[in-house]
């Protein structure tokens, strides 16, 4: 029996090769990456002007895995080869030459793109620039579509589009070029290298990217690449995922529900028109989405750039061969910065008197009352039913329930902080809930929502109830909420990130004090303010008596 350390040994770094020569004429002088099947290199074309090309070379460890898989690796990578040459773009790389290593390992020489891939250009933008500008956003999203289209039209779909496989290099004169790379898992119809019953053995991609489709093993088609595509456009548009996953089966919760935070929800200033466009792409059933990728970058373009600036109808100008990066986007950017120093002026001479209107003009009022609803266990078996506002204490095996009455619309979050296991702290998401208000967490003004609530343990302690108001989403808040309550993890916050995060937040956003009225017999709790989001708290203690 074949000892499983010797069948499958652990990578090796890909620096083994630079400073070699590669088919006698490729000097390795840097190594780029190493993905899941291929190390990627750097070199320099000796025999052709000293030029830069990429060398991507099968991983040595995979021609001594699982026969099976081997065979399918060998065969993909090999089907890298035939899709790029079958695609016939320019936002595809070309291929200069495919050879054998001595030991037996594939490799292909590519187009070297001096540039970074999306996420790295994503980074960058944030870092100097404040985020990605709108017109940019159509311009990427729209070459990528059309190379999509080209190769859909060819029989390849990609199945692994992410922002690490999509190569941007900025020009001198500040136009975009963009190239689609990576085919090493593409599906190829009528294949001369392999079936596509063969290419379909195995659930290969980047779960975050995968359409829904992918991820329960079904066969993928150029809806599942036009999907992909609209996640990157939320990032790009947002700086977020639409899906708050930690893994891929719960990223299938989530892909089902639907996008809960829109796109504009985070980003005020991206247009009604984009926001449909991309949601569009998002759609869970592949029947509902773009069923052409050039569609929906077209689509997307047209609602991104203003029309006053010169693109009136990007569909037709692109199918004339006009670059909207060129001729629309450059002056687009000078207009708004142009825009931006005139408005700081502006505000900065009309700062003292916005001071002074904030003190004289009257700000909207918002209210809220609230009570808790208590079962306590009296012994026998029975339990002594009440209402409090959370000023007695508790026995253990109480169940206590929080019950709200808004005097206007808005959207509500619970969170507990209370005692974990060994002491510990521990933040749990209340409300909304799967099992409320069907999961929204929207209240309508005037009528009582009723809080599905919790028992309280044998452990004595206080658990604070944080109760947060606001007039509009949360995004902040909604995405967490969005992790929890899947799976069996009963809103737990777990991760460390999260709960940093929660701390922050209300460390950010002060705590107002209520103020107890009596409504006869019935105790209740009134929040009154002028601040959005409204941030309060009750704490229910609870002790062994």
């Amino acid at each position: 029996m074949e000892d499983p350390d010797q069948a499958s040994p652990p990578p090796t770094p890909p620096t083994d090769l630079i400073g070699q020569e590669v088919g006698g004429r490729y000097e390795i002088v840097s190594s780029l990456r190493s993905g899941g099947f291929g190390e990627v290199y750097k070199a320099i074309d000796t025999k052709l002007h000293s030029r830069f090309v990429v060398i991507k070379i099968l991983q040595r460890h995979l021609l001594s895995d699982d026969p099976v898989r081997k065979d399918w690796i060998v065969r993909k990578f090999k089907q890298e080869i035939e899709a790029l040459a079958k695609i016939k773009d320019p936002g595809v790389v070309g291929i200069f030459d495919t050879d054998v290593m001595p030991d037996g390992r594939p490799y292909i020489v590519m187009e070297f793109i001096e540039g970074s891939d999306l996420r790295e250009f994503i980074n960058t933008q944030a870092a100097f620039e404040q985020g990605i500008e709108l017109p940019q956003v159509a311009e990427i999203v729209r070459q990528v579509s059309r190379t999509l289209t080209a190769s859909h039209d060819c029989g390849i779909i990609h199945r692994d589009l992410k922002p690490e496989n999509i190569m941007v290099r900025q020009r001198a004169d500040g136009d975009l070029e963009i190239k689609v790379i990576d085919f090493g898992i593409a599906k190829i119809k009528n294949s001369l290298i392999a079936s596509s019953t063969t290419s379909g053995k195995f659930v290969a991609g980047t779960w975050p990217y995968m359409a829904p489709e992918q991820l329960l093993g079904k066969k993928a088609d150029a809806r599942s690449d036009i999907y992909s595509l609209g996640i990157i456009t939320y990032e790009l548009v947002t700086g977020r995922h639409p899906f708050a996953a930690k893994n891929q089966f719960q990223i299938k919760f989530l892909q089902e529900s639907g996008v809960k935070i829109k796109p504009c929800d985070l980003n005020p200033e991206l247009p009604e028109a984009a926001q449909d466009v991309i949601l569009k792409a998002l759609e869970y059933k592949a029947g509902d989405r773009y069923q052409r990728a050039k569609d929906f970058g077209e689509d997307l373009a047209k609602a991104l750039v203003s029309p006053v600036e010169g693109v009136s109808d990007v569909r037709s100008q692109s199918s004339a061969g006009v670059s909207v990066s060129g001729a629309a986007v450059q002056p687009r950017r000078q207009f708004f910065r142009r825009m931006w120093l005139f408005l700081l002026c502006a505000l900065l001479f009309a700062s003292l008197g916005l001071v002074a209107a904030w003190k004289f003009y009257p700000r909207s009022e918002r209210s809220f009352v609230f009570w808790l609803q208590v079962k306590m266990p009296k012994g026998d078996g029975a339990f002594d039913e009440f209402e409090s506002t959370g000023e007695e204490a508790f026995k253990g095996g109480s169940k206590v329930y929080f019950s709200m009455r808004p005097a206007q619309t808005g959207h509500l979050y619970l969170i507990n902080e209370g005692s974990g296991e060994n002491n510990t702290k521990q933040w749990t998401a209340l409300f909304p809930n799967p099992t409320n208000n069907s999961g929204s967490s929207q209240l309508a003004a005037n009528k009582t929502q009723a809080i599905t609530g919790m028992e309280l343990d044998k452990n004595p302690g206080d658990e604070i109830i944080h109760i947060v108001w606001s007039k509009e989403i949360l995004p902040e808040l909604e995405n967490l909420f969005q992790y929890e309550f899947k799976d069996d993890d009963r809103g737990v916050f777990g991760n460390p990130e999260q709960v940093d995060a929660l701390v922050k937040f209300f460390r950010d956003h002060p705590e107002l004090g209520g103020r107890t009225i009596a409504n006869g017999a019935k105790p209740r709790i009134n929040i009154t303010g002028h601040t959005d989001p409204i941030v309060s708290s009750v704490t229910i203690k609870h002790r062994n008596y």
